[in-house]
């Protein structure tokens, strides 16, 4: 035990919340199998303790093992179904396992109970890029800018969505919005040279190249 996490909670632990919060403290430490252990501690002193089936599953998450990530947060979502949290945790764990629809149907559920929840819409757009709907995927990732109209990313992403479409001018404004926010990201300047190199503007393309991998090595 870190003497962080020993100024967090006392030794002796007493009740379910405490094995619940020293739980969170090791997580955030990154020592997840200690976190597992806590959380099911207080499982087991308190089997209706909805956050803790959630964040051992975002845990076991964490570790790859995405059946059991399901199992806890689907106990989560049983204990208390108006928790928009839990649907994310599952959802993506069904995105990991490749199992889209099921991960659309949670991230949809999590939207439904919190419209503002940026992060569902962020990930339904990718779930719905993955499955070809890509009108769907468009419209996740445009609500996403409409929340936060500076996340890089999420320009990336639809670019990337309107890439998937063929529709390369659209892709290639988006990038360049996103290089306008950070003109530092190398992952915009990839993604704008493939589209590019698809349009036949090569030296546009070997310019957007070579700047990804000047910042980037990866992208070398």
């Amino acid at each position: 035990m870190t003497k962080q996490i020993k100024n967090v909670i006392p030794f002796t632990l007493r009740n379910s919340d405490e094995y619940y919060f020293r739980g969170m403290a090791y997580a955030e430490s990154g020592n997840i199998e200690q976190a597992i252990e806590d959380y099911a501690r207080s499982i087991e002193l308190d089997p209706m303790n909805a956050d803790a089936y959630d964040y051992r599953g975002r845990a076991y998450f964490f570790v790859g093992a995405y059946d059991k990530a399901i199992e806890d947060s689907s106990q989560a979502i049983d204990l208390d179904p108006e928790h928009p949290e839990y649907y994310i945790t599952r959802g993506l764990a069904y995105y990991n396992m490749e199992e889209y629809t099921q991960a659309i149907d949670d991230f949809s559920w999590s939207i439904e109970m919190d419209p503002y929840c940026m992060d569902a819409y962020w990930l339904r757009g990718l779930a719905y890029n993955n499955i070809f709907d890509y009108e769907k995927s468009i419209q996740d990732f445009s609500r996403v800018i409409e929340f936060e109209e500076n996340e890089i990313e999420a320009y990336i992403d639809r670019g990337n969505t309107y890439a998937n479409k063929e529709q390369y001018r659209m892709a290639i404004e988006d990038y360049s919005m996103a290089l306008i926010l950070d003109p530092t990201n190398a992952r915009a300047y990839y993604s704008r040279a493939l589209v590019y190199e698809k349009l036949g503007e090569l030296p546009k393309a070997n310019e957007d190249y070579s700047k990804a991998a000047m910042l980037d090595p990866e992208y070398a």
